[in-house]
C-alpha cells in the first residue's frame, strides 16, 4: 500500500504493519504498527493472497471468499456502503469464487 505492508505465511496467516489509516491493518483501531501485527480476526481462515491498496487491504481465502478492511470512502471494500472497516468484512461477490485480487493505490 501507500504506507502499509502485508505479509502472508505459508500457513495462510496475515501480518500487517505501517500506517493504519482507516483501520487497514486490522488491529481493531486506526493506529500505526511499527512491527508486524498478526491479523487475529482471520486466524481461522486460510488466506491465499493479500493486496494492499492506498488505505485499504484485501484478503483472498482458500474458499474464494474475499475480505476487505480499511478505507471505504469510494466503495473500495465492495460492501455496498461507504463505511470503513477496522476489522475484515466479507466483500459481496454474489457467490462467485474469486481466484485473484488486486488493490489500487
Amino acid at each position: 500500500g501507500a504506507s502499509h505492508s502485508l505479509l502472508l505465511s505459508d500457513s495462510g496467516h496475515v501480518l500487517a504493519f505501517g500506517k493504519g489509516t482507516h483501520g487497514c491493518l486490522g488491529t481493531g483501531e486506526g493506529g500505526n504498527s511499527f512491527e508486524p501485527y498478526f491479523l487475529r480476526a482471520v486466524r481461522d481462515i486460510r488466506v491465499m493472497q493479500v493486496a494492499a491498496g492506498q488505505s485499504h487491504t484485501l484478503l483472498l481465502a482458500d474458499t474464494g471468499a474475499v475480505f476487505g478492511l480499511g478505507c471505504n470512502e469510494c466503495g473500495q471494500l465492495g460492501t455496498g456502503d461507504r463505511r470503513s472497516a477496522v476489522t475484515p468484512v466479507e466483500v459481496r461477490t454474489g457467490g462467485l469464487p474469486i481466484v485473484q485480487l488486486a488493490a489500487g493505490a
